[in-house]
């Protein structure tokens, strides 16, 4: 993946998108939330280092991150700069992730409400007319290996038509989910399956948690809830470049 490179006196931006595992959670202390400190010294942070330090780092990770927004907010701020001049590292999430869009009088992170497939509700919902009712239905019904293949395709089908049509250097990691027996989109997923800038796509150990947990890394030390220390995401940042990242 070689950058393209636009007017000289145009800022080169090395630009980041994912969840809390991508802006480097709990780094600086427990239950950070991706902090500036948790994304300086994320995997993210040390590619920018090695790779990318002439680049402006912009890593706008959120905890809880789903796919569809990482791809809207993307896209959204690509708009914004001269996309001739970037390089975009996207880190994918978990499918059974999803956000709805709400007015500022609900008083939450972003204005959004995230619900996750795989926990109890969160984020003080509870408060919520039908909040319950809705994630119960979530949980029913979207909580299933079909429905995963089609929320996940479709934003990764979103994010990659627009950096292909506006030919925008990128790559992509999965951190956390692994898709395989297809059974449905089955050309779309060709394209994901095929596309190098994918780079770990092929089971579950390739994922960032499944990998540095076979590495002998922990994501629950000293209290943790699900991320890696700064010697973990140092590690994952080697192995990707060594595995195919690079400017």
């Amino acid at each position: 993946m070689f950058l393209k490179h636009g007017k000289s006196n145009m800022p080169k931006v090395f630009y980041v998108n994912g969840c809390s595992h991508t802006g480097g959670g709990e780094m600086e202390y427990i239950k950070s939330n991706c902090t500036e400190y948790d994304k300086h010294h994320s995997y993210a942070g040390h590619i920018h280092r090695q790779l990318f330090s002439d680049y402006e780092y912009v890593n706008v990770s959120r905890n809880g991150n789903n796919n569809e927004s990482i791809a809207l907010d993307t896209i959204e701020y690509l708009q914004t700069i001269n996309s001739d001049n970037c390089f975009v590292l996207i880190g994918l999430t978990d499918p059974n992730r999803y956000h709805f869009d709400c007015d500022s009088g609900f008083d939450h992170r972003d204005n959004r409400l995230k619900f996750f497939n795989s926990q109890g509700l969160t984020y003080k919902h509870d408060g919520i007319p039908y909040a319950k009712e809705l994630w119960q239905g979530l949980v029913a019904l979207a909580d299933t290996q079909e429905q995963q293949q089609r929320t996940f395709i479709k934003d990764y089908t979103m994010l990659v038509t627009y950096f292909e049509q506006h030919n925008i250097d990128y790559c992509m990691v999965q951190t956390l989910w692994y898709y395989e027996k297809i059974t449905r989109y089955h050309k779309l997923f060709e394209h994901y399956l095929n596309n190098p800038k994918v780079l770990n796509k092929g089971g579950w150990a390739e994922t960032m948690n499944t990998w540095l947990e076979t590495q002998g890394y922990k994501n629950n030390e000293e209290g943790r809830t699900g991320h890696y220390r700064e010697d973990a995401h140092k590690t994952w940042a080697e192995h990707l470049i060594k595995h195919g990242l690079k400017q």
